[in-house]
């Protein structure tokens, strides 16, 4: 017996409606809308900086080391990565570009499995059999192995990633979608209607327009879904296998190289080059787990789009068909009339154009914050007293930049000032000109630019290393015992400090702006008062280094190479237990960073901890380096970083501020220093080399050295820039002036 509906109970004709909802198309807009949400806003609502470092934290009283699992630590709901990044802001923030290079390739391809299905599908002539074995050969090859040999073809350095990413992606995955317009195209071309149109005159063009693209576009939503789905998986396999944007491969060693990323997507998550895999798999399990929402929803949503061209569901009238009809016919009875009026059509358009003002209004703010304002940028940090080179790396902070041109083209010797026992470190230059070095014989020497002796004062103690000119032209010399003695610019005795512990002076002082001056003394620093007075002396936690310290650029912290301590009163901010980076450095563009061998990261400090914030990448392909030695960093944001190592084949490289290199260029030296480099880019590089010494100068985009000098030594000890010139001091006790006033 068949029940009609009256015979239905009454809950259950209430829930039959429910029954005719197209579930996998609710859930699937459901699940793709919360993607697409979290790709657009997620970056504002992330919780944290995705790239901000954690190396320790304190977590109940007890010190912690990432990686932390999840719901473990306050702040770390989904836990972190084994460098400290919270795993749910790189989620947030990696959604939007993994989205935006799916969208893109996914379009690419859907496109051109169109153009390429109806073609195949109307054509009946050879080149509609020869796109049909194009087709079938696309069908045959794996997007995920094309899209590997792509990838590594082109390569994912700099601007090209996406590129390569958007081809090797593209350059078969369009065969499905193709397959499926040429059997709907075919099902069309043989239709009676299509036969008339043909026999009355109409061409192809308007048969494939008039009559093909209507039954195909309507399923192009469709394949757009499944387009998506197929892609993200293709991503995620390509990220899996190591393959991502935004990557740089970094040496970490003379035989380890290691990965590293800009901002962070899904592929880049999903990485098995990281060591996340190994000590602590949350980041590739939530990453996975996106991925495995986004899939979903996008096959749900085909599906669903699938289900709803179904031509049962279509003659069906749901209520959902009826509320459609019923808002279709408000929106033409009732909206559109008004719409059509004069007011309206001025209102749309008014707010046409606002959408068009505040749109160019954004990008060209982006343009002048982002773009224009970088090369253009000047130093905001300046030598306390305006001396032209106040200390061993020019000024207390350690930049070695200097606003003003070297000796660029061809120079000469133009005159050499020697001394028998020989110096104890480089040169110093004041504001007037006024050359200052230490020589052996525990004496102050004071030069004008010409090499004459000015003066030369006695001190108490043997020099050490390089003299340094505070902010009111009085100049410091550090003692081998551990003291220090000032020196007035006319060359008389203003006060010798005792050494306040036993101790030897290993490095070169330098004077802040408030004029305190710091010193290394073996393993500490010293820091004591302009009118020599000893404030304290903290364990630094290296071994015996020869160089100066260094200032950060609003004066509160002092570091010696990889140790950084509080100016005030010497307090460490990493101690003798926690890794040190390679090297603390100062920007000449005012910021803090550190360095960890080749890579750049800024630094600021929550509560005494050191956080480690974004790192400045670089991706110098298959290059083969050594270890670096010494890094900084320009006001226009780009970086340099010198390889000095003891063989003869070493290196000095420029990177832009996107991380492309600028610059790449061997020179001969065994050890030295990079001097200086000054407003247009040139390095001023000294060293030595088989017993000789040398200067030489180069600049970005140049493979070989501007010019290249001799000097007389063979063990260079430092050297300063003034304009037009360059300084140069060797152990044997030869100073060499170098620039442009030759004979």
């Amino acid at each position: 017996m068949v029940k009609t509906l009256s015979a239905v109970p009454a809950a259950r004709r209430q829930r039959l409606p429910l029954l005719h909802l197209n579930w996998p198309l609710l859930l699937g807009a459901l699940l793709v809308g919360l993607v697409v949400f979290i790709a657009v806003a997620g970056p504002s609502i992330a919780p944290a900086d995705p790239l901000k470092t954690n190396a320790i934290l304190r977590v109940n009283g007890v010190w912690k080391q990432p990686p932390f699992a999840p719901f473990a630590v306050d702040g770390f709901p989904l836990g972190t990565d084994e460098r400290g990044r919270d795993i749910y802001s790189l989620l947030l923030w990696a959604v939007r570009p993994t989205l935006v290079l799916v969208g893109v390739v996914a379009g690419v391809r859907l496109v051109a499995g169109l153009l390429i299905g109806l073609a195949a599908g109307w054509s009946v002539s050879v080149f509609g059999r020869s796109l049909d074995v194009l087709i079938s050969t696309a069908l045959t090859a794996p997007v995920l192995i094309v899209a590997l040999g792509v990838v590594a073809v082109i390569g994912v350095d700099g601007g090209q990633g996406l590129w390569a990413f958007v081809i090797g992606l593209s350059l078969t995955g369009w065969a499905e979608t193709a397959r499926v317009v040429r059997e709907l195209t075919r099902g069309v071309r043989g239709q009676p209607y299509v036969e008339a149109a043909r026999a009355l005159g109409a061409s192809d063009a308007y048969l494939v327009r008039r009559h093909a693209l209507p039954q195909v576009l309507p399923m192009a939503w469709v394949l757009l879904a499944f387009e998506v789905s197929g892609t993200i998986l293709t991503v995620a396999g390509l990220g899996f296998l190591g393959y991502f944007t935004n990557d740089v491969w970094a040496m970490i060693s003379d035989t380890v190289a290691q990965r590293f990323a800009g901002l962070p997507d899904l592929g880049q998550m999903l990485s098995t080059v990281s060591n996340d895999i190994f000590t602590g798999p949350y980041k590739m399990f939530m990453a996975g787990s996106m991925v495995f929402i986004t899939v979903l929803g996008f096959n749900l949503l085909g599906a669903g789009l699938r289900q709803q061209l179904n031509v049962e569901r279509v003659r069906r009238r749901t209520q959902v068909t009826l509320v459609r009809e019923w808002a279709r016919d408000v929106v033409e009875d009732r909206v559109r009339p008004v719409l059509d009026t004069r007011p309206a059509q001025w209102a749309q358009n008014a707010i046409v154009l606002a959408a068009l003002v505040v749109l160019v209004g954004y990008g060209f703010q982006y343009w002048r914050t982002n773009l224009a304002a970088a090369p253009g940028a000047t130093a905001v940090l300046e030598v306390p007293g305006g001396q032209i080179w106040a200390s061993e790396r020019r000024d207390p902070y350690g930049t070695r930049w200097v606003d003003f041109k070297g000796p660029q083209q061809t120079p000469a010797i133009a005159w050499t000032f020697s001394i028998e026992g020989g110096f104890a470190g480089g040169p110093v230059v004041a504001a007037d000109g006024t050359i200052y070095i230490n020589a052996l014989n525990s004496r102050l020497i004071a030069l004008d630019n010409n090499g004459a002796v000015l003066w030369q004062a006695p001190l108490v103690e043997t020099p050490v290393g390089t003299p340094a000119i505070g902010p009111g032209g009085v100049i410091f010399v550090a003692g081998a015992g551990a003291g220090l003695t000032a020196i007035s610019p006319e060359g008389r005795l203003l006060w010798h400090m005792a050494a306040s512990a036993p101790g030897e002076a290993t490095g070169s002082p330098i004077v802040s702006a408030d004029g305190t001056i710091y010193y290394t003394v073996a393993g500490q620093i010293q820091a004591a008062t302009s009118f020599g007075e000893p404030l304290w002396r903290e364990n630094a936690y290296v071994r015996r280094v020869a160089a100066a310290p260094m200032l950060t650029a609003d004066g509160y912290y002092i570091y010696l190479r990889g140790t950084a301590l509080a100016s005030p009163d010497g307090s460490p901010v990493i101690d003798e237990t926690t890794r040190r980076p390679d090297q603390f450095i100062t920007g000449a563009d005012g910021q803090d960073y550190l360095r960890v061998d080749h890579l750049l990261s800024h630094w600021t400090t929550d509560k005494g901890v050191l956080q480690v914030g974004e790192t400045l990448t670089w991706n110098f392909g298959n290059y083969a380096f050594g270890s670096a030695t010494d890094a900084g960093v320009l006001p226009d944001g780009s970086f340099w970083i010198a390889y000095l190592p003891p063989q003869q084949d070493a290196r000095f490289v420029y990177v832009q501020p996107d991380g492309q290199v600028a610059g790449f260029v061997r020179h001969p030296f065994q050890s030295g220093l990079v001097v200086g480099l000054d407003e247009d880019k040139f390095a001023y590089l000294c060293g030595s080399s088989f017993g000789q010494a040398g200067c030489l100068a180069l600049r970005p985009g140049q493979d070989e050295p501007v010019w290249a000098l001799e000097l007389p030594g063979g063990t260079l000890l430092g050297g300063a820039l003034a304009p037009g010139w360059l300084y140069a001091a060797t152990a044997e006790g030869y100073l060499s002036a170098i620039g442009p006033n030759a004979p």
